[in-house]
């Protein structure tokens, strides 16, 4: 940033500003799992953005839900990811915060999907995502004929993958 003359280090759309640099670090160091850059960089953002960035201050918490999840913590990437959605105004729940907020609930492994924060996300996404199913598995539309046969499926039953194990 130091190398830049000072007037293209104003914030502006047509600049490279230092609130700017601080935002795009965030988003780089969140999925690698360089959290702790991921969290410098996102708090340095916070503070150079104006109140009303609405849209940037989002694509921050966001960012910071992420590396709760991948730091474990699903409860926590989801409440945050909430907050920050529920906090928009309606016509800001599109686009880049729309996608990165389905991309952090499709990283959330299946099998916490029951939970409820993550039942609440995708509720969330549901409302706002047409064709966002909110059911966390997939609708059978159809049953093989030899479990049908056998009474062990019924249509429109969920499926679920089997537990044992295959020689």
């Amino acid at each position: 940033m130091e190398r830049l003359p000072e007037g293209e280090r104003s914030d502006t759309w047509l600049t490279y500003g230092e609130q700017k640099h601080h935002v795009h670090l965030s988003h780089a160091f969140t999925p690698p799992r360089r959290h702790r850059s991921a969290q410098k960089n996102q708090q340095r953002a916070l503070e150079l953005s104006a109140l009303t960035s609405t849209m940037t201050r989002t694509l921050l918490h966001i960012d910071a839900a992420a590396c709760a999840h991948h730091d474990g913590d699903n409860e926590q990437a989801c409440r945050r990811t909430i907050a920050a959605l529920t906090a928009l105004p309606d016509g800001y729940r599109i686009g880049l915060v729309h996608q990165r907020t389905q991309d952090l609930y499709e990283a959330i492994p299946a099998r916490h999907h029951h939970e409820p924060a993550v039942r609440e996300l995708r509720d969330v996404l549901a409302v706002w995502t047409p064709g966002f199913s909110r059911l966390p598995v997939q609708l059978c539309p159809r049953q093989p004929r030899a479990a049908a046969a056998a009474g062990r499926a019924r249509p429109g039953s969920i499926a679920r993958p089997s537990t044992r194990r295959r020689r």
